[in-house]
């Protein structure tokens, strides 16, 4: 029931609770709209701290519409300011993975997100 669907009356996506705890996670280049903008809210998406700014919905569209990093630097301080402004979450902590292999494997190169993105070029 905590992550149940909007619709399923879940407690989070439905907005049934003052203070809770879990894990998010971006893509590697920081995008958030997905957790962040105002037409994330559920049932319409993920943004389920319910939180809507119409500012940090303009730098997040901003964001999408470039691949220059400096750019999507710039930006993610921009939006991180509002964020940390408004306080709709607070960051407990941020984990780091370390993973452990055998030296005669080549080719692997863990992606951001999983040490298994790319095992096609994996050889020992």
């Amino acid at each position: 029931m905590f992550f149940a669907a909007y619709q399923d009356n879940g407690i989070v996506y439905g907005g049934k609770w003052d203070m809770t705890m879990f894990s998010w996670q971006t893509d590697p280049i920081g995008e958030i709209s997905n957790i962040w903008e105002c037409d994330q809210i559920p049932p319409n998406g993920q943004d389920v701290t319910r939180f809507c700014n119409k500012q940090l919905d303009t730098l997040l569209e901003q964001f999408k519409l470039t691949y220059d990093t400096d750019a999507h630097r710039k930006i993610l301080e921009q939006e991180e300011k509002i964020i940390s402004a408004n306080v709709p979450s607070i960051v407990l902590y941020v984990w780091k993975a370390g993973n452990s292999y055998n030296k005669n494997i080549t080719g692997w190169k863990p992606g951001a997100w999983t040490p298994f993105d790319d095992m096609g070029n994996v050889d020992i």
